[in-house]
């Protein structure tokens, strides 16, 4: 069935894709389809306009690439995304990467009585797909597949495919595939058209660098309105990545309170213990001179920073010695926290401005996925 499946060199093929709820209601999408062997496959919609763009690209071992225009970039599916509906259809990413059979699935020929049909149980090879096992009917002549009945990790019976192949030239293709979840009642057909085999496809093709080439492609897709939305929907974006960054190394960021959390204390023991020494010994200036101040001379005899380093010793010593005989130190001999009432105030709106602008996201992403049918069933 694989050999039949990936017998041209290359294929390429108009799509048409009606999906059926339960209610009758059907909606239609358009795309376009290229394949190059076994393990080479894009699929990219161009219809409706909201949609088009989007593409999947299969690549040799599994690998698997979706495309999103509004977001500029391509993500790569991992192994549990795939068994998730393609764009809001009865069929899987999985479904619909093209990878064969036979590298994903053990089979077994459970019947070979029907002079028509063969009957094979298809065990995954895999324990992240969704699939228990799958039961193929196959044409006994020409080897291509006629129903698929797909069974859950419970091993219930859920969805079923069925196919129409016709033969062009020398090649037998997939004319119609109509997927049903069968406890959803909801349906998903893809039909093919003006299919063209052996055109001497480039490998270009089916790489990620081609899915990003294509934006100018995509813009005659698109009207003019939903050009503008896009490229608001990305300024959004940044805006959020400019508030985000604000939040955590802006001037009152997190990165400034937590540097402000770690020095504080370090700077406060110098300046308690440069004020001891300056009063013990009775000097009227201290100078630091690592600051920028200029220092044309200055004598060693003078130099107290090995002094404030001993005194300071000195004082964590004394207060170590405290806190063991503090009988109001916890168990594990730490001395009460410190409360400090203005860096909580700060950390606490900092975090209100942070849950607000958190949910503006998920509020977007809601829209976002609501715009886009993602992952519909």
């Amino acid at each position: 069935m694989d050999f039949l499946i990936a017998a041209p060199k290359d294929k390429e093929a108009n799509v048409l894709m009606i999906i059926k709820d339960k209610n009758g209601t059907v909606k239609e999408r358009e795309a376009t389809l290229k394949q190059k062997g076994k393990y080479k496959k894009l699929y990219r919609y161009t219809k409706p306009e909201k949609q088009a763009g989007i593409a999947t690209l299969s690549l040799p071992d599994n690998v698997i690439w979706l495309y999103m225009p509004a977001f500029g970039k391509a993500i790569r599916i991992s192994l549990l995304s795939k068994s998730q509906a393609f764009n809001g259809t009865d069929f899987s990413q999985e479904d619909m990467s093209g990878i064969p059979y036979s590298d994903r699935y053990d089979p077994v020929i459970i019947n070979a009585n029907d002079p028509d049909f063969y009957i094979l149980e298809l065990t995954p090879k895999s324990k992240k797909t969704k699939y228990s096992k799958i039961i193929l009917t196959m044409d006994k002549t020409n080897y291509y597949p006629i129903k698929m009945e797909f069974f859950n990790k419970s091993n219930n019976y859920f969805k079923l495919a069925t196919y129409k192949y016709k033969k062009q030239d020398n090649y037998w293709y997939a004319k119609e595939v109509i997927m049903t979840s069968v406890l959803k009642k909801h349906s998903t057909s893809i039909i093919l058209s003006d299919v063209k085999f052996d055109q001497g496809m480039n490998d270009d093709v089916f790489t990620i660098e081609n899915l990003k080439a294509e934006l100018n492609n995509e813009k005659a897709l698109l009207t003019k309105e939903l050009i503008v939305e896009k490229e608001e929907d990305i300024q959004i974006k940044s805006l959020e990545l400019k508030k985000i960054q604000e939040n955590y190394f802006g001037s009152n960021g997190d990165l400034f309170f937590l540097r402000q959390q770690l020095v504080q204390p370090i700077q406060d023991l110098v300046f308690n213990a440069v004020q001891d020494i300056a009063r013990n010994r009775k000097y009227d200036f201290i100078i630091d001179n690592s600051t920028n101040l200029i220092m044309l001379y200055s004598n060693t005899e003078y130099n107290i920073s090995d002094l404030v380093i001993t005194n300071i010793n000195r004082l964590k010593k004394l207060d170590e010695i405290k806190d063991r005989q503090n009988p109001s130190a916890d168990k594990d001999g730490n001395k009460p926290a410190v409360v400090n009432e203005e860096l909580e105030k700060k950390n606490a709106e900092r975090e209100d401005k942070k849950a607000e602008l958190l949910s503006k996201i998920e509020e977007r992403k809601a829209a976002e996925n609501k715009k886009y049918h993602m992952y519909q069933y």
